[in-house]
C-alpha cells in the first residue's frame, strides 16, 4: 500500500484564457471568453473580470437534462419600448439559452402590454411571433379615460412547448408589435408624459430558474445546467443584437422589383446567422398576390410573403403581413446587405388607392458588438476589436432615418 500500482493523467492545451479552480471558462460573447465562478463550488463568488456581455451558451441540440425539476418556469426581464413612428413595428429581442428550455414541459407564455393612445376600437397592436405568424391583438382599451392614462393594457399568448423550443434553437427569440396607423406615436396625442409604446415579457418551462438580475444559466456538463454568478457589469442575459432601421417602399409598377440596401459595418458584425423580416401590405389577399424575397446580388431566394400556404389576408386593410427568414453567416454580406422583393404580376399598384397602397417594408437583425440607436448614434471601432456607440452629428442624422419612400 505504500507504493501501489496506478496511473494518473493531465492534459495541457492552447487556450484563450487559463482559469484557476474553482473558476470555469465561459464564452461571454462570440470569441470572448472570461473566467467566472463555478456554480457547483462557489455560486456566490464574483468573476475575476467584468466582461462586456453576458454569456451566450448553446449546445446544438436539446439535451436530456439530469437536474430538471418538474414545473420550473423561467421569466425574462421585461422590455419596454416607445412607438416612434405611425404604423411602425416595435421589435423585442430576447436571448434565451436553448439548453435551458424544456420542450415537453408545457406552453411558453408571451405577455404583451401597450400604453398611450390605445382607447379606440381601431387603436391596436398586432403581435407577431418569431416566425412571423400572428399571435393576436392588444389595445382597444375601452373608454376615453384610458387615453394616455399611463397604464398598460394587454394579453398573454400561449405558445406550444415544442414550437417555442424550435424558436430558441439559435438562443434568440424575437417578438414584434405592429401598431395600427390610428395609434398616435410618442410625439402625438399623448406627448412625452404618457407616450405610446409596448412592453413584452416571456415565461417558459426551463431546467433551472436563475435570477436575471445577477445570475445566468450555465451548462456545466452535458445535460446539467446550473445558475452562475453573472458578470457584474452586465445584468441582462441578452446577446448583443443590432436591428437596422425599417425601410419602406411603395409598389409603383406591376411586377416591380423593390431593392432595400442596409449598411452593416463589417467591424460591428459578430458573426452567426442573421434574421430578415419582410412585410407587405395592400393588394395581397389572393394566394397568387405574392412577393418573392431574395438577398444579395446573387438573388438567393428566401421565400414568399405573404406565405402562399397561409390563407387569405386582408384586402387593402392597411395591415402589414410578413415573414421572418434566417440567413446563414456565409450568405450575410457586409458592409452592404441587400434585400430584394419581387412583386408578382397579380399585385395591383392602384387597386387600394392612396389610403392603403401596395408596398413592402423590411429590416434586418444580426449579431453585433455594439447595439447603437441608429437615430442618434453610430458604431465606431475605437481600437482593433473594440466597438463603441458615439453620437451622430446633426448633419448625419437624416441619412440614418428609416424609409426614403414610405408606404
Amino acid at each position: 500500500t505504500g507504493t501501489p500500482s496506478g496511473a494518473r493523467a493531465q492534459i495541457v492545451y492552447p487556450c484563450f484564457v487559463s482559469c484557476d479552480l474553482p473558476l470555469i471558462p465561459v464564452e461571454v460573447s462570440r470569441g470572448v471568453i472570461e473566467c467566472v465562478s463555478s456554480p457547483t463550488s462557489s455560486p456566490s463568488a464574483s468573476p475575476t473580470t467584468a466582461p462586456s456581455a453576458r454569456p451566450s451558451l448553446s449546445p446544438t441540440g436539446a439535451p436530456s437534462v439530469s437536474n430538471a425539476p418538474t414545473g420550473t418556469i423561467c421569466t425574462t426581464e421585461q422590455q419596454t419600448k416607445a412607438l416612434l413612428l405611425t404604423g411602425d413595428s416595435i421589435v423585442f429581442d430576447f436571448g434565451i439559452p436553448s439548453f435551458n428550455v424544456v420542450a415537453d414541459g408545457g406552453d411558453a407564455t408571451i405577455l404583451v402590454e401597450v400604453t398611450g393612445d390605445v382607447d379606440g376600437a381601431s387603436e391596436t397592436y398586432t403581435v407577431l411571433s418569431e416566425d412571423g405568424s400572428v399571435l393576436g391583438e392588444v389595445g382597444n382599451a375601452g373608454p376615453f379615460s384610458a387615453q394616455c392614462d399611463g397604464n398598460y393594457y394587454g394579453s398573454s399568448f400561449a405558445v406550444d412547448g415544442p414550437a417555442f423550443a424550435g424558436w430558441v434553437s439559435d438562443d434568440f427569440v424575437q417578438v414584434t408589435t405592429q401598431a395600427d396607423f390610428s395609434v398616435s406615436p410618442t410625439i402625438g396625442d399623448c406627448g412625452s408624459t404618457a407616450p405610446s409604446g409596448a412592453r413584452v415579457q416571456i415565461s417558459y418551462p426551463c431546467v433551472v430558474a436563475c435570477n436575471p438580475a445577477f445570475e445566468l444559466p450555465v451548462q456545466t456538463a452535458p445535460g446539467v445546467v446550473e445558475c452562475a454568478t453573472a458578470p457584474t457589469s452586465s445584468p441582462t442575459i441578452e446577446t448583443p443584437k443590432c436591428t437596422t432601421e425599417l425601410q419602406s417602399q411603395r409598389l409603383l409598377s406591376t411586377g416591380e422589383l423593390l431593392s432595400f440596401d442596409f449598411d452593416v459595418p463589417t467591424f460591428n458584425y459578430a458573426g452567426g446567422p442573421a434574421k430578415v423580416y419582410v412585410e407587405v401590405s395592400g393588394d395581397v389577399d389572393s394566394s397568387s398576390e405574392l412577393y418573392d424575397v431574395s438577398i444579395g446580388p446573387s438573388l438567393q431566394f428566401l421565400g414568399s410573403v405573404p406565405s402562399p400556404t397561409g390563407g387569405s389576408v386582408g384586402q387593402c386593410d392597411g395591415v402589414y403581413y410578413g415573414s421572418t427568414f434566417e440567413v446563414a453567416e456565409s450568405d450575410f454580406s457586409t458592409p452592404l446587405f441587400q434585400i430584394i422583393a419581387d412583386a408578382s404580376a397579380d399585385v395591383s399598384t392602384t387597386l387600394c388607392g392612396d389610403g392603403t397602397p401596395s408596398g413592402v417594408r423590411a429590416r434586418v437583425t444580426y449579431n453585433c458588438f455594439a447595439d447603437c440607436d441608429f437615430n442618434t448614434e453610430m458604431p465606431v471601432e475605437v481600437t482593433p476589436g473594440v466597438v463603441e456607440c458615439v453620437p451622430l452629428l446633426l448633419s448625419e442624422a437624416p441619412s440614418m432615418l428609416p424609409s426614403l419612400n414610405p408606404v
